[in-house]
């Protein structure tokens, strides 16, 4: 049969999946969600609030926003992974998928740009949200000093999201392929959940670098630890795309191979 699917068509296709997937919303708002309510902490202690010495923006606001950020964001990349494989693998919609006249290199590539552009998204609409917080407390919590950020606290901030933002989109492509090898829950979120655990309490390993779950939290503890520490292309880096490639190439060859197999 003639492919008369277009790529476009399946990435809409994607995209209109995203009002049944609970794993897109909640990479998109969770993040969110930490900050509001930090900034709802932030508002309540105003009152006992000086300005002192130290920026609030670090001392305040990332403190109490990028570590939980980092600490989460690797789990909710594995829940919303495991989400886009089980819509899928539910009522055996992947045969009807395999089913319509189109490549199941297309499929694949459809579900990639989906994943990239969710990710993104997500992280662009945090870093976003969370300059956009300082700058409010700056008039709802005028005792801290908000209004007082430098170019220093920008740069680091951006920093963070750009280092930990390559690390999650290797976790993202690691987490997929466990997803599509494993269709129960527990075990590719119970990897993801470990990952992310094993980089807190092996920080200063000397192979923490290989931990792609480790990246965003680390991040955040080389910024608060030394603010020149953190550089916009680390090690860990150039290991999260080759983690990119690998688990990406894995994760194709998986699903046009072994899952649409006899399902044309």
């Amino acid at each position: 049969m003639k492919n008369t699917i277009s790529l476009r068509a399946m990435l809409c296709a994607e995209f209109y999946k995203t009002k049944r997937n609970r794993g897109f919303l909640l990479l998109l708002l969770f993040p969110l969600l930490i900050i509001f309510v930090a900034d709802i902490y932030i508002i309540y202690h105003n009152s006992e609030a000086t300005k002192s010495i130290i920026n609030p923006w670090a001392f305040y606001l990332a403190r109490y926003t990028l570590t939980y950020i980092g600490f989460f964001y690797p789990i909710l990349v594995a829940l919303f992974c495991y989400s886009v494989c089980e819509m899928e693998y539910k009522n055996n919609s992947i045969k009807q998928l395999f089913s319509f006249p189109v490549s199941k290199s297309k499929i694949v590539i459809a579900k990639f740009i989906f994943m990239i552009a969710a990710l993104m998204s997500s992280l662009l609409l945090t870093y976003l949200f969370f300059f956009l917080s300082g700058y409010l407390l700056s008039f709802l919590a005028p005792n801290y000093g908000f209004e007082e950020m430098n170019t220093l606290i920008f740069k680091q901030v951006s920093k963070f999201f750009f280092v930990s933002g390559i690390g999650l989109f290797a976790v993202m492509m690691f987490q997929y392929f466990l997803s599509l090898l494993f269709k129960s829950f527990m075990i590719p979120i119970a990897i993801g959940g470990f990952g992310v655990i094993f980089g807190l309490i092996a920080k200063i390993w000397d192979y923490i670098d290989y931990v792609p779950h480790a990246t965003a939290i680390n991040a955040f503890l080389n910024m608060m630890k030394d603010p020149f520490l953190l550089k916009f292309w680390e090690k860990a880096s150039t290991i999260s795309i080759g983690y990119i490639f690998i688990f990406g190439l894995l994760s194709y060859f998986y699903f046009i191979k072994r899952l649409g197999k006899n399902k044309k």
